[in-house]
């Protein structure tokens, strides 16, 4: 009898021992089959982790991109550059030239004072606006352009229409400007271009346009109390193109009853208690068009709240009183 539980348990032991090994065996098998499964779903693209080393790669390529576009205006020849601005100067792309000025260098600024007349009085007109990019500069023209920097577009204009064969040897940026129409281009398309000895020659022939006007750029800083009471009083004082430069509540103050009390209408409160700011005289000649209630209110904010100048209420409200000296 013990013999044949001795038997019994060691057979059982080796059924287990069998089992437990065919058992790991095949998890081994499915692990190293999951292992290769994964492997190839991630070298077709299919996986999760794939997805997202596949997103990530363009960013990658993306920022390699920015730095490379970087250093494209190092490489520029100053010849381009100036063909550039004085394009944008005669077309008056100004917010290409701001745009293009962020680009430059300070040796490239200063070469640029240094070669182009116009440069110093443009470059502080276009400064003052947006930018905006529009991608004339990859042009492969403004590596070896036939140069039209003295003329303007209204004397380019009369050139092309003494010779039409001109247009082929514009810029790019001429060619989109000019006065002629598509009837005249498709004609200029079929007309041999002379050669870009030649164009130049006939362009540098022509004398130099006059130069465009600017407004005069000022800066007058920030305005006190005091400076608002007295444009107040005597607002014949500030020259009309230097009062966008003024911020002040005193030229919506100048407005007849009825206009100031549609523009305050469309603020709230709140709103106009954040900007409440200027002498003692102007806000209440403000506050004479306002209805009772919301005064009160705009009254009760304004002991809650500090008043700026730094908000766009405050420069909506200074565009209405503005807006007869832009007309």
């Amino acid at each position: 009898t013990k013999i044949v539980l001795a038997s019994l348990v060691g057979s059982i032991i080796l059924a287990l021992g069998v089992l437990f090994f065919y058992s790991s065996r095949k998890m081994k098998e499915f692990k190293d089959q999951f292992s290769l499964l994964a492997a190839a779903i991630s070298e077709s693209g299919g996986g999760r982790g794939s997805s997202q080393a596949a997103l990530a790669a363009p960013q990658a390529i993306t920022v390699s991109a920015a730095q490379s576009s970087d250093r494209v205006f190092e490489r520029l020849p100053q010849a381009a550059l100036n063909e550039l601005f004085s394009d944008c100067y005669w077309c008056e792309n100004d917010a290409y030239a701001h745009w293009l000025w962020k680009q430059l260098s300070p040796s490239q600024r200063t070469d640029s004072f240094a070669q182009l007349p116009f440069m110093r009085d443009y470059s502080a007109h276009f400064v003052q606006g947006a930018s905006k990019e529009m991608g004339f500069h990859e042009h492969p023209f403004y590596l070896n352009p036939v140069s039209t920097a003295q003329l303007s577009m209204a004397d380019v204009n009369q050139a092309l229409a003494k010779d039409l064969s001109l247009w082929s040897r514009l810029s790019p940026m001429r060619q989109a400007a000019t006065a002629i129409g598509l009837e005249k281009k498709l004609q200029a398309l079929e007309i041999k271009a002379p050669s870009a000895v030649d164009s130049a020659a006939d362009f540098k022939a022509l004398p130099a346009s006059p130069a465009r006007k600017f407004s005069a750029s000022v800066s007058l800083g920030d305005l006190s109390i005091e400076d608002e009471a007295l444009l107040f009083r005597s607002p014949e004082l500030a020259p009309a193109p230097l009062r966008k430069q003024l911020r002040s509540l005193v030229w919506l103050a100048h407005r007849d009853d009825e206009t100031i009390r549609k523009v305050l209408a469309r603020f709230d409160a709140r709103s106009l208690a954040s900007v409440w700011v200027g002498p003692d005289e102007v806000l209440k000649r403000l506050e004479q068009q306002i209805p009772e209630k919301k005064l009160k209110l705009l009254a009760n904010y304004r002991q809650k709240d500090s008043p700026s100048r730094q908000s766009p209420t405050f420069d909506a409200l200074v565009e209405e009183g503005l807006r007869d000296e832009a007309a």
